[in-house]
C-alpha cells in the first residue's frame, strides 16, 4: 500500500459498466473515464505558512527566553501554546479513507498499487464527498 505524504489522496477509480441498461456491450474505446472512486489512503495534511503564524512563533521565542531574566508565562502555558502554534501549522484534510469521492477525469496520476488501478491526487483536485 502506498502511504500519500502532504495533501494527497490515493483514490480507486470505480469500474464503468461492461453493458447498457439495454443489454449491449460497450467497447473500451467508447467508454468514459469514472470520475467516482474510493479513497483508500490520505496524507497527513497540507503545511500552511501565514505571517501570522511566524509572529506567533516569534511572541513564543520572547515568552520562552523571558525579559529581563523574568519569565513571562508558565512552562504549561507555553507548551499550551506552541501546541496550537504547530496546529496551525498543518491543515488536516477534509477526506477519510473509505470515503466515496467525485473527481475529475483528469485529475491525478494513474499508479498501480497490488495489482489494482488507482490515482494519486492532490486533495484540491477532489470535488466532493458522496453522503452514502
Amino acid at each position: 500500500m502506498i502511504r500519500p505524504l502532504n495533501d494527497f489522496v490515493l483514490v480507486e477509480r470505480e469500474k464503468e459498466p461492461e453493458k447498457t441498461v439495454g443489454g449491449l456491450y460497450i467497447p473500451d474505446q467508447a467508454k468514459e473515464k469514472p470520475t467516482l472512486g474510493r479513497v483508500l489512503a490520505v496524507g497527513p495534511g497540507k503545511s500552511v505558512t501565514s505571517d501570522l503564524i511566524d509572529e506567533l512563533d516569534g511572541l513564543l521565542s520572547i515568552c520562552e527566553t523571558g525579559v529581563e531574566d523574568e519569565k513571562v508565562m508558565s512552562p504549561q502555558l507555553l507548551d499550551a501554546l506552541k501546541s496550537v502554534a504547530a496546529r496551525l501549522r498543518m491543515r488536516a484534510p477534509s477526506v477519510t479513507a473509505g470515503a466515496r469521492v467525485v473527481f475529475g477525469k483528469f485529475s491525478g496520476n494513474a499508479v498501480t498499487v497490488d495489482e489494482r488501478e488507482c490515482q494519486i491526487m492532490r486533495e484540491e483536485e477532489i470535488y466532493g464527498v458522496v453522503e452514502e
